[in-house]
């Protein structure tokens, strides 16, 4: 048993190597855009990163970074201060056509990269990154936040109780909404432009979300329906239609509504409905044709009335009590944190074990290359031509 010298020189050790693990890795943020901020959250509560450097080649949005931190235009220079700033991680959060090159200079450069989805624009440059990632013994992680949802994550820890009790998953519905369009609902806003259309920059999420709770294996046919931003070439609104596994699989992305909710729902053999407000965090069990009624309109056709509003204050168990301060988009907290959750007495807790530690722990429990060339295969292969 030890005595309390003993635990007080451990405990200390332990905080000592915790504390060095994250001043040994320091991470540099390449873009400061909308994404930014978000990834800034998940960071600044991370156990493995500490935060050098911003880099950004609009001095303007450089400047507005309110962090006592080293500031770059030109992503070579940082690299080339790599021994300086202790940096051995890159964030690249850049719009997706700059990916590959940025990319591709740091994991030369022995640097570690993390690159938010897509990671490139074709197949065959995020094959050739994980490619030289192995050469030069650098790591390369696509970001994939949405399968880190708290929701998701809870999701997926109960899913085999969900279809013991209701029968196999036989239909999967995703709907993205985000304000991306202007208000005659036809062009894409212009700083939204490099994001490169619905699909590559929200299908990929649901892609990914979809994939770590039902395999993308087998997919048998796609029906895809585009509208079309003739000004920007790029669409402002997709629907695809997937059958993997004997699923069928719905993902619909829009733009143009002017508003920003993302939600799914879950079908079973029995009827049974799952719907997934990814927005707040909520999961509601419907398993009555009226109740699904109300959810429909409020899920599919976002009809906001009274009545949706007090189902969903009121009937259904809010599985959102989540130990992650204020609420935050907690995906890039869970990204970068705690990577699952369990049910004990009605309440959602962070598994403590599962803590994201170290750096072999952080990759280690990160999405493989292997599934992530499998979603971007598939993002590719069903984009608009």
């Amino acid at each position: 048993m030890p005595n309390n010298k003993q635990t007080v020189y451990f405990l200390s050790f332990l905080f000592y190597n915790n504390h060095m693990e994250k001043i040994n890795n320091g991470l540099a943020i390449i873009g400061t855009g909308t994404i930014f901020d978000k990834y800034l959250n998940g960071l600044q509560s991370s156990n493995v990163f500490n935060i050098v450097a911003v880099c950004d080649k609009d001095k303007n949005k450089l400047d507005s970074v309110k962090l006592n931190i080293e500031k770059y235009v030109n992503y070579t220079q940082l690299i080339k201060d790599k021994e300086k700033l202790n940096l051995n991680t890159i964030l690249i959060a850049t719009p997706p056509k700059t990916h590959y090159e940025i990319a591709k200079y740091c994991l030369k450069s022995g640097i570690n990269v993390l690159i938010e989805k897509p990671a490139t624009i074709t197949y065959a440059e995020l094959d050739n990154l994980y490619k030289i990632a192995r050469k030069n013994n650098s790591l390369f992680l696509v970001m994939f936040h949405w399968a880190y949802g708290s929701e998701v994550l809870y999701l997926k820890n109960i899913l085999s109780e969900l279809i013991f009790n209701f029968g196999k998953i036989k239909k999967f519905t995703t709907i993205v909404n985000d304000p991306y369009c202007d208000n005659t609902k036809k062009h894409i806003l212009k700083d939204k432009i490099p994001l490169e259309g619905t699909w590559l920059d929200c299908g990929i999420n649901c892609l990914s979300m979809i994939n770590s709770l039902i395999k993308l294996d087998d997919i048998k046919y796609c029906k895809i329906k585009w509208k079309i931003d003739n000004k920007a070439d790029l669409p402002y609104y997709s629907n695809h239609k997937f059958s993997a596994n004997n699923t069928d699989i719905n993902i619909i992305v829009n733009w143009k509504e002017q508003i920003n909710f993302k939600r799914s729902i879950i079908e079973f053999e029995n009827n049974t409905k799952v719907y997934i407000h990814h927005s707040d965090q909520k999961i509601y069990l419907v398993d009555n044709k009226k109740d699904d009624k109300l959810f429909r309109n409020f899920f599919i056709k976002n009809k906001n009335n009274k009545q949706v509003e007090k189902l969903l204050e009121t009937s259904y168990k809010d599985l959102s009590v989540f130990t992650v301060e204020d609420r935050l988009h907690t995906h890039y907290y869970n990204f970068f944190n705690a990577r699952d959750f369990y049910d004990k007495n009605n309440l959602i807790k962070e598994r403590k074990n599962r803590k994201i530690k170290t750096v072999d722990n952080f990759f280690d429990n990160s999405i493989s290359m292997e599934e992530s060339l499998k979603i971007h295969k598939l993002l590719f292969e069903y984009n608009k031509k």
